[in-house]
């Protein structure tokens, strides 16, 4: 019987294609195409070769498709045209066409290494046989100009030979971890004692272009916990970029520091300029910034991108930011035991707070929306450090303020005013001259205090349609005590243990909001929301999960924030459902959250 992934006409190794949004299967050899299928393709009456100018044994890739179409990651690909009434198929599908991809990986990978590894093998053995000869002394060479051309040509095949093989790696090391990536392999390091070996390997190239390389990293760094094979090759590419833009003379600054809840590493060049039209693309593939010279630096634009697509793997968020004299690439590094509390910090954590509950951000010119997740399982998530550092990058960024605040962001950078906690809805808020007479007041209409008490609402909002919360978790076993609570606020509480223990017929006709409750790990809690979406009457309601600690990211909060907290408190309830439903509304269908982390 003829092999699932062999022509069954010339059991030559087949290739899945996709075109009007189905696979199918095409042999490179004779361009004959196969029904796609789990099992072994039969030819059909309806098949016929398809015309061909090669000879029968000549195995060439098709030219029908473009090449990243054959490699490129199923997601990219438009298997939805026709939805299948079992997802349980199109899982089955996507999982077959994900291992022939990798499969398709693999046999480039041998059969492109393999020819480069041997070139640059027998240039060097060439160069060896000579040496051993002694043509290549220096006598010898000066004697005979031919044998210093011979010398010149084996240094640039060698060079060359390295170059072909970087860009191969680089290529399928991209494609590899855009499609199956490996599991990090997370190890504890100290940067301080990891990087100089790292950034030392540059010293020679930067002195060659008169560069000069300034290096700060803090001797009391924190330890980080991440793949260390993948982090160096992330910074590697990093290096590698700013000495290859950096003009002769110029500097390049690398800068570690220790910020609340992450170690930021900086790699900046001068006199170098990214449009801002452009900075959004800055990360794609094959792209390069347009220049008057475009040869004048070598590379294919893959660096940068296969660094932002490990660092995304890791959990890590690379952002870049342009400066009149300066462009920055700026790595964030999650690190629970860094404790250090700036003013910037503070301000990220409160323009957080409020973004993530649907406020925007005013500029000069008008507002700067962010429809985007806020909080990860710990930590920022990467799309609000993205916007952040964008943020950070702007000129006018002293003079921007949240929605309805009178204290503009360079009054928070100048400390100018702090942030206390309200005693009695838990919001943040800011207060002028670290506790002075303010004449802000909360959105629940009480002054604002430094208290850690929480007061029930005196007149909870009465709706027709009262708000449904489903509580998932171990806050179920305060059911009798929670239940009237929240009905007093004006939210109809369902609290149950796990997903398991949920019966679908006790459901009401709607549920606005599910908050998962108790130290769940990611894992965990993504399979819990997944089986509740399963439910028809749960498909499409926002989750929200809880995260470990808050205090990275709540530094003003006096106590634990809990499932109250969301349920009825100023911006949470009925307001916090909105936002996330109009968040889920600008994702595509395939990159919706299954849910929303907030902080404990």
């Amino acid at each position: 019987m003829t092999a699932v992934n062999e022509c069954p006409y010339c059991s030559y190794p087949l290739l899945c294609h996709v075109k009007a949004g189905k696979p199918y299967w095409l042999c490179p050899r004779c361009r004959r195409e196969a029904p796609y299928a789990i099992a072994s393709p039969q030819p059909t009456d309806l098949q016929s070769p398809l015309p061909s100018t090669e000879p029968a044994l000549a195995p060439t890739l098709p030219l029908a498709e473009p090449p990243a179409a054959a490699i490129a990651p199923l997601e990219a690909q438009d298997l939805t045209s026709e939805a299948s009434p079992n997802p349980l198929v199109d899982e089955r599908v996507c999982a077959d066409v994900n291992r022939l991809i990798h499969d398709f990986l693999s046999t480039v990978s041998h059969e492109l290494r393999t020819p480069l590894s041997v070139i640059r093998m027998s240039a060097r053995l060439i160069e060896l046989a000579l040496q051993q000869e002694g043509l290549f002394t220096a006598e010898q060479l000066a004697a005979h100009p031919a044998l210093t051309k011979v010398a010149q040509h084996l240094k640039t095949l060698n060079r060359e030979c390295d170059r072909e093989i970087r860009l191969v790696n680089d290529l399928l090391m991209l494609q590899e971890f855009t499609t199956l990536p490996p599991p990090p392999n997370p190890a504890k390091i100290a940067l301080q004692a990891w990087l100089p070996p790292i950034i030392e390997q540059y010293a020679a190239q930067a002195s060659n272009k008169r560069q000069k390389l300034c290096v700060e990293i803090p001797a009391d760094l924190p330890v980080v916990e991440t793949d260390a094979a993948l982090l160096e090759r992330i910074v590697v590419e990093l290096l590698d970029n700013a000495c290859k833009f950096t003009p002769n003379e110029g500097k390049i600054y690398v800068t570690v520091m220790a910020k609340l809840g992450l170690i930021q590493l900086e790699v900046c060049n001068s006199d170098t300029h990214i449009p801002s039209e452009l900075e959004n693309r800055i990360f794609d593939t094959f792209y390069r910034v347009p220049s008057d010279n475009p040869w004048q630096h070598s590379g294919t634009g893959l660096g940068l991108s296969l660094a932002k697509t490990l660092a995304s793997h890791l959990n890590l968020t690379l952002a870049v930011e342009d400066y009149p004299e300066a462009t920055c690439f700026v790595l964030d590094i999650p690190c629970p035991a860094s404790e250090t509390l700036t003013q910037l910090d503070l301000l990220m954590s409160y323009v957080a707070y409020y973004v993530s509950r649907g406020k925007a951000i005013y500029g000069p010119h008008g507002p700067l929306p962010f429809l985007g997740t806020v909080y990860a399982h710990w930590g920022y998530h990467p799309d609000f450090l993205q916007f952040w550092h964008h943020l950070q990058s702007r000129a006018d960024f002293r003079e921007l303020a949240l929605e309805a605040d009178v204290y503009a962001f360079g009054e928070f950078l100048g400390g100018h005013c702090e942030v206390l906690e309200c005693a009695r809805c838990r919001l943040p808020r800011t207060v002028a001259d670290l506790g002075g007479q303010d004449p802000l007041h909360c959105p629940c209409d009480r002054p604002l205090l430094s208290s850690a008490s929480q007061v029930v609402f005196d007149e909870p909002e009465r709706l027709s349609d009262p708000l449904c919360v489903l509580i998932v978790g171990e806050v179920a076993a305060q059911r009798d005590t929670l239940t009237p609570w929240f009905a007093q606020n004006g939210v109809q509480a369902i609290l149950v243990n796990t997903p398991a223990a949920l019966e679908w017929r006790a459901l009401p006709a709607i549920v606005h909001l599910i908050i998962l409750d108790g130290n769940l790990s990611k894992l965990q809690a993504e399979a819990w929301a997944k089986r509740l979406h399963q439910m028809s009457r749960l498909r499409g309601v926002p989750i929200i999960a809880l995260s470990p600690s808050h205090v990275p990211l709540m530094p003003w909060a006096e106590q634990s924030i809990s499932i109250t907290d969301y349920a009825i408190a100023p911006l949470a309830g009925r307001n916090l459902v909105g936002h996330l439903n109009r968040v889920a509304q600008q994702q595509p269908v395939s990159d919706r959250p299954e849910l929303f982390w907030f902080p404990r």
